[in-house]
This record gives structure tokens, C-alpha cells and sequence, in this order.
């Protein structure tokens, strides 16, 4: 802690001299009161970029004594400017964070609770489902506002599945649920024997993050269980069910051979959108640039249940409100009402492509009217957040690179699972 401390004052440093300026911490007069300028960092760009900003243009012409001015920068070195700026004294008034980032935050004392300011404002936490409640509070006491969920999902492509005959009479790909994922790789197998040649069942990666992702939803819905304890002091997971859903994995590759070797992971995407694949797995997010891709006309649909429940990985926006160098009680009070006004409109937000957190938002006409939202309304009680700890994501990225060494082939999934074990219990300890 000592270590991480002393980097994040060295960081300080630079970031003071890129930041400095940007938080205005005075308020002017207005005959109405006190007027407060507030400043936002956020990580977006794209289409959650356009649909932010948006956002707090609304904000701002309907709030005239809170001025939000809202910062972009670059997602890779966000967490560490942010930290490093909050530590010397010069951190914005609001922020964003990733649910799983959240036990991070508020191990290092970076952000404040927000329970009294939510009284004030008005805040109805039942609103919220209980996944995003558990994930964002912390001993008794909520530390964000959730604006969303951003969840796996299957993307169609309608016309070939039309053209293949594997559309449903729904107009959705005819999965079925249960036996133990059998349903999937029936459907897969027989689309494959389907389609042109040069086009292929299934988009999906061998690296990086989907790796977790796709492994994390399976092993939940075999009932793995969390793979941190909940005091966040050992690794516990469950060696029988991660192995299976490994294998399970591997299988789409190697027997079935419904989705291709070596797609790039930073563009197997693209994979879909230019119509070589039917079939995507993938986060919610890319819906924006899917809607936006000439020609392509599309659907998504919530991760099937392959097995004993639905669960399915995902992660969350939230809202954060960084600690200040001298509390202004009546500051907060206007982040609160910004980062709760965010939240209500979701609509807004999902049109970006991710799923409101807020319940009246997410099940308004204005969200489910948009393409393609209405089937994903309910997938949001289905998304499984693993245990809070503070070395969440640096775990994410042992159980990712060990599982990429069982999909090339280098080493089995039962030796893979004893590796990240280990490694896991020497991060926990750090």
C-alpha cells in the first residue's frame, strides 16, 4: 500500500500540471443563489462520447445554478490521472467509475459515500436492482449513482440467418435453453452447414477480456462460485465447474469449429459487422456502431441460458464524487442532483448501446423503442458482478492470460486453473 501510495504522489505531480485549472471549486452569485460550476471527467468517446454530451448539455440548459463542464479523457491512463489527482488536491467535483472498480476507490479513501447527499437529492435507491446495490455499497453505506449495465449479449445478422433458415418465428436465432449448452452447439453446428462459403457461424476471440467474459458467464451458470472469497483474502474457486466451462469454451473452437482461429481481439468485431459472421459475441456497447453500419440489418438478444441459471457477465458506469481537498457540503449537494439527473434519463444514455441502471428509465418507451432494446430490459437482473475487492481487475487479467494458453493449446485447463489459483492467492496478498 506503501508503494501504491508513493506512485500515486509521484503521478500526482504530472497530472497537477495537466489538470491544474480544471476543477472550479468557486461558486458565483446569482439573484437566484449560489451557482456552481462543476467539472466531470469521464472516459467516453464514440457514441457514448456523443450521447454524454448531450446529457449534460440537457443538464445545464434546464439547471441554471449547476453548470456541469465535462472533460474526456483517454480510457487506458483514466484511473491513474484520476487517483493521482485526486491524492494532490486537484481532483474534479464528479467522475466515473466502473462498478468493479468501486472496492478500489474506496479502499484508497478516493471517493466519498454519497448517503447523505442522496437524501437530500431524493435518491430512491429501490429503483436499482439489487446486483448494482450490492456491488456499490460498501459496509452499509452506497459510494455512486449506477447509470448503467454493459452485459454480454448475442448479435444476428437477420438476413443471413433468413437466408440460412435459422431464424426463429420470432425473428430471433431458435437457441434452446438447458442441457447443458447443448442447445447452443446444436444450433451453431447446423448454421455452419448453412452458410455461404467465407462466412462462418460465430465471431468470438481466443484473447484479452472476452476471454473472461464468455468463461465468467458460463462458469456462473453452472453455479461456480465466486472465485474471491468474500473477505477478499483467498482464491475459492470452484476447480470442477471452471475446468468444465473451459472445456466447454474451447469446444466452440477445436471440435465444433463454429468460430474461427486467431480473430484479432481488438477487431473481431469487425468480423460481424462486414457480414462474414452470423453470429457475434459481445458487449452491449457495440449496438451503437452496429446501428450505424450501413446495411447491416441486425438484432440483439440477451445471453441464452446454456445451463442451471442465466446469469451473464457484466459491468457498470457509475457516478462518483472524488474527495476534495475542503468539503463543501452544498457542492456535493449539486454533483448529487447532476449524477441522479443522469441516471433518471438513461434513455439518453442507451442510446450509446448500454442498458439504464435506473428502472423507470429502462423500462420507459423512450429506451425500449430504440432498436433492438426492448429484449435486453431483462437481462439486467441477470448480471453477476464478482465479489468486491480492490484486486478485481488485475485478477480478471491472471484468469484471462492462463486461459488464452488453454485455447492455443500450450497447457490443459486442469493445470491452467491450479496457475491462476496460485496466482490469485499471491495477488490477494499484495
Amino acid at each position: 500500500m506503501m508503494k501504491k501510495f508513493m506512485a500515486v504522489l509521484l503521478s500526482a505531480a504530472v497530472v497537477a500540471s495537466l489538470f491544474c485549472g480544471c476543477s472550479n471549486k468557486g461558486g458565483s452569485q446569482s439573484t437566484s443563489g449560489k451557482t456552481y460550476n462543476l467539472s466531470y471527467w469521464a472516459l467516453f468517446s464514440g457514441g457514448e462520447g456523443d450521447a454524454m454530451n448531450k446529457l449534460v448539455t440537457d443538464f445545464n440548459s434546464s439547471h441554471k445554478n449547476i453548470q456541469v463542464k465535462i472533460t474526456e479523457l483517454e480510457w487506458d491512463p483514466y484511473y491513474t490521472k484520476l487517483e493521482a489527482a485526486i491524492a494532490a488536491g486537484k481532483g474534479p467535483d464528479i467522475g466515473v467509475s466502473h462498478i468493479t472498480k468501486l472496492p478500489e476507490l474506496v479502499k484508497g479513501n478516493y471517493i466519498y459515500s454519497v448517503d447523505d447527499y442522496a437524501k437530500n437529492v431524493g435518491v430512491k435507491w429501490s429503483n436499482y436492482t439489487n446486483n448494482f446495490m450490492t456491488a456499490s455499497t460498501f459496509s452499509g453505506k452506497h459510494y455512486s449513482i449506477p447509470i448503467d449495465t454493459h452485459c454480454y449479449a448475442i448479435f444476428y445478422n437477420k438476413t443471413m440467418l433468413k437466408a440460412a433458415g435459422m431464424l426463429g418465428t420470432d425473428g430471433k436465432p431458435s437457441i434452446t435453453s438447458g442441457n447443458n449448452g447443448q442447445g447452443l452447439i446444436d444450433y451453431l453446428v447446423a448454421l455452419k452447414s448453412k452458410l455461404p462459403s467465407g462466412k462462418f457461424a460465430l465471431a468470438e476471440t481466443e484473447k484479452g477480456d472476452d476471454v473472461y467474459r464468455l468463461w465468467f458467464t458460463i462458469y456462473n451458470q453452472m453455479g461456480g462460485k465466486n472465485y474471491i472469497s468474500d473477505d477478499g483474502k483467498t482464491c475459492k474457486i470452484d476447480n470442477e465447474k471452471a475446468v468444465k466451462a473451459m472445456n466447454y469454451m474451447k469446444d466452440l473452437w477445436t471440435k465444433y469449429k463454429v468460430i474461427p482461429e486467431n480473430l484479432d481481439n481488438n477487431h473481431f468485431p469487425d468480423q460481424f459487422q462486414n457480414q462474414n459472421a452470423a453470429l457475434m459475441l459481445n458487449g452491449v456497447w457495440s449496438i451503437y456502431t452496429m446501428a450505424n453500419t450501413s446495411g447491416l440489418d441486425f438484432g440483439v438478444m440477451p445471453f441464452p441460458q446454456l445451463f442451471d441459471n442465466a446469469s451473464v457477465w457484466g459491468d457498470s458506469h457509475n457516478l462518483i464524487m472524488p474527495k476534495q481537498k475542503n468539503l463543501d457540503k452544498d457542492r456535493e449537494n449539486a454533483c448529487l442532483t447532476f449524477m441522479y439527473w443522469v441516471s433518471q434519463n438513461g434513455a439518453t444514455w442507451g442510446q450509446a448501446g448500454h442498458i439504464p441502471a435506473y428502472t423507470p428509465a429502462r423500462e420507459s418507451s423512450a429506451y425500449t423503442s430504440l432498436p433492438g432494446r426492448s429484449d435486453l430490459v431483462n437481462a439486467v437482473g441477470s448480471v453477476v458482478f464478482p465479489s468486491q475487492s480492490s484486486q478485481t481487475w488485475p485478477c480478471k487479467q491472471i484468469i484471462y492470460q492462463n486461459l488464452e494458453t488453454v485455447l492455443n493449446g500450450s497447457v490443459q485447463p486442469d493445470a491452467a486453473f491450479k496457475t491462476i489459483e496460485e496466482q490469485i492467492n499471491k495477488q490477494l496478498k499484495s
